[in-house]
């Protein structure tokens, strides 16, 4: 079946105005107008003047003539749909007649209907029996025509047409993805034939990598994947191949790894995974994933912890209990992984980034149970190594946060305090001077909330590490540049006040008074503007009654008249 040929937006494929669409269907009892009282029948239709002329414009369509049906007072005309254009203001009579031909004289009427089109309902398509009326007085006539017509307005034309490249466009689009959907079937069933078959190792080893590419290059075609049902013999093939080398062929596992980690991205299909051992697969080739292996092959490397990262990406309930139970011989591996490479002087921070993300989806959607105490100092390492790095100072904000708010908390973080600390400290240190502050929000929203919780659990030895005039006049300049981030205020402020009444108060007081000239200000300027905010005020009058001890802060303290702020 050929497909419409429709016009595209903005093109017209008519003179423009509106439509009349006619058909003439038959007629019955008709007049007969021969001698041998019968009559050669056919009509003639189109637009009239107020003359009864025929309308013969450009902008009109010209009047049409049907076939003629000999002897007959019973006719079957069955003409086609005829469209009649015309413009829209005119207001003009349709006209039907119907003529008796003859050869030898002129052809005699038979009678005529007239419609005007502009007074019909817009778009309804009507049919029926129109009974044959005369010109005048003289005409003999008689009998009915059946006819069925529409009348559309410019409007209407236009909607009809939008609809139509529409519906055009839409069996273009399903017939192209039925055709992509055929083609895809086709490409996987040869994938997995050459990876389980093939004897060449550049057959086996190219359909591993284009399956991986192809399910790289969009989720729906992973979800072709599982419309068709081809993990259990794609993971069959894996196996049967695998089983084959004589040693590992690090490549092949890397890039199947890679292929699972991208069909993992489909939450529906972790079910399925899980029921394959597809987990199983990819934890027994984790033990390849080594800084010396990320030299060699980055791209390698990184698929194969691609699963894991996409297993624990989602928190719902499919196969929940096999992840709770990966996770936790996961945790270990990961351990090892972030020592060696907190230890190796390799670019590797892609790798890190991978593992610390996977870690800190695992703590959001699993709970930190998986986690222990050989793991958390490897993850606060992480902040001394790299520090200044947004994301991965990101993530493991994010893996804190999840242990802060867990019964393991105290377990956990005070152990590693000081550690932390240093890394907090380098990262606030590595942002000043240099690039400013307002560029580095997300690094700014990850780790003063991680200084202010360290601060308070941390041991009192932890916090010597922040006592530091240029320390104080970061966290100054921080809170001044984010002064209307209730939550960086807050927590700028509670890092201040942690500081001098778990520290020793008298030594923090004396590095602060370095500084004060700077410090002072913006915190009085800051509890103005948290005039409101009752734990912000009462925190930082407690600070400044602590500053005014010494007397070098207590003169910035009267020149800002932050006594007299804090009296009222």
């Amino acid at each position: 079946r050929k497909l419409p040929v429709i016009s595209m937006p903005g093109k017209k494929d008519t003179p423009g105005g509106s439509r009349f669409i006619v058909r003439i269907w038959e007629g019955r009892n008709l007049a007969p107008k021969d001698i041998n009282g019968s009559s050669d029948p056919y009509c003639i239709y189109g637009f009239v003047d107020g003359k009864g002329k025929w309308v013969r414009k450009e902008d009109v369509t010209e009047p049409q003539k049907s076939l003629t049906v000999e002897k007959c007072l019973n006719p079957k005309w069955l003409t086609k749909d005829k469209i009649f254009e015309f413009p829209s203001d005119m207001n003009s009579k349709f006209r039907i007649e119907v003529w008796d031909r003859d050869k030898l004289s002129k052809d005699d009427f038979m009678g005529l209907i007239e419609i005007i089109p502009t007074e019909l309902e817009d778009g309804k398509s009507m049919e029926g029996w129109y009974t044959l009326e005369p010109r005048n007085s003289k005409d003999k006539v008689s009998g009915d025509i059946r006819i069925s017509y529409k009348y559309q307005s410019e409007e209407t034309i236009i909607k009809q047409r939008e609809e139509d490249e529409e519906n055009y466009a839409k069996e273009v689009d399903e017939r192209q993805e039925k055709r992509q959907k055929t083609l895809a079937r086709s490409n996987i069933t040869r994938w997995i034939q050459s990876i389980e078959n093939s004897d060449t190792r550049s057959e086996w080893m190219d359909a591993a990598i284009e399956f991986y590419e192809w399910c790289a290059n969009d989720i729906s075609n992973v979800e072709l994947v599982q419309e068709y049902d081809f993990l259990k013999s794609f993971m069959k093939a894996v196996t049967a191949r695998a089983s084959s080398f004589a040693s590992p062929n690090v490549k092949f596992f890397s890039i199947v790894c890679g292929i699972l980690g991208k069909l993992a991205e489909s939450p529906k299909f972790h079910e399925a995974l899980y029921q394959e051992q597809a987990h199983d697969f990819c934890f027994k080739n984790i033990k390849f994933v080594t800084p010396s292996y990320y030299r060699e092959s980055r791209q390698m490397c990184l698929l194969l912890l691609l699963p894991y990262f996409t297993f624990f990406s989602q928190s719902g309930p499919e196969a929940l209990s096999a992840k709770k139970e990966l996770a936790n011989s996961l945790i270990p591996v990961y351990s090892d992984l972030l020592s060696l490479l907190n230890e190796q002087e390799v670019n590797c921070r892609e790798l890190v980034l991978y593992i610390v993300a996977s870690i800190a989806i695992i703590a959001q959607n699993l709970g930190v149970e998986s986690l222990n105490a050989r793991i958390v100092p490897h993850i606060g390492n992480l902040l001394v190594k790299w520090s200044g790095d947004r994301q991965i100072a990101t993530q493991v904000a994010h893996i804190f946060y999840f242990i802060n708010h867990s019964p393991k908390s105290e377990d956990l973080l005070v152990p590693v305090s000081s550690g932390v600390m240093h890394g907090l400290k380098n990262t606030i240190h590595s942002r000043f001077p240099g690039t400013s502050f307002e560029e580095n929000e997300e690094l700014v929203r990850a780790i003063i909330p991680l200084v202010a919780l360290f601060t308070w659990i941390g041991t009192p030895q932890s916090l010597i590490v922040l006592h530091a005039p240029k320390t104080f006049y970061i966290l100054a300049e921080i809170l001044r540049l984010y002064s209307q981030d209730v939550c960086i205020c807050h927590n700028v402020v509670n890092i201040l006040y942690g500081c001098l009444e778990r520290g020793d108060t008298e030594s923090v007081v004396s590095v602060i008074a370095k500084v004060a000239y700077h410090v002072v200000p913006v915190l009085t300027k800051n509890i103005k503007i948290y005039s409101r905010h009752r734990n912000i005020v009462l925190l930082s009058a407690k600070i400044f009654k602590t500053l005014e001890q010494n007397e070098t802060c207590k003169t910035e303290l009267d020149k800002c008249g932050t006594l007299a702020l804090i009296e009222d």
